[in-house]
């Protein structure tokens, strides 16, 4: 019997099938629980944020993602890039370059993200602990 790859049950299960091989661990560890937490906060399905969708909503929480990624790991534009499907660095740099300007004009979306890093910071404790 196989134990699965995330210590506890996850919205993004759907998204990560058990038979695919991970590039990094951890990192599709973190990249479940950010997506989860900018899910919650931004209200979009998780799906959604690792698809290709391209709706407004879609594509703010994706990069709202890159952000909360940014600052919970030591991982590269690239590495995030990787997580999350893409092949081009260019497009998480774009990502959080945006999310910063955002996060400086717009309180809501400052608030929104910051609750979306509060809640990725605190599952991080049972990860580890797991």
């Amino acid at each position: 019997m196989r134990t699965p790859a995330h210590p506890f049950p996850s919205k993004t299960d759907r998204l990560f099938s058990p038979g695919e091989p991970t590039w990094f661990t951890g990192a599709t560890a973190r990249v479940r629980i950010v997506i989860d937490a900018v899910s919650d906060e931004f209200f979009v399905d998780p799906v959604d944020i690792i698809s290709g969708c391209y709706s407004p909503e879609a594509i703010e929480a994706r990069m709202a993602c890159y952000w909360v990624m940014k600052k919970i790991s030591r991982l590269s534009n690239i590495q995030i890039a990787r997580c999350f499907g893409r092949k081009d660095h260019t497009t998480v740099g774009n990502g959080l370059a945006k999310t910063e300007q955002r996060r400086a004009v717009d309180p809501l979306f400052r608030e929104m993200t910051d609750a979306a890093l509060l809640k990725s910071e605190s599952a991080r404790p049972k990860l580890l602990a797991a």
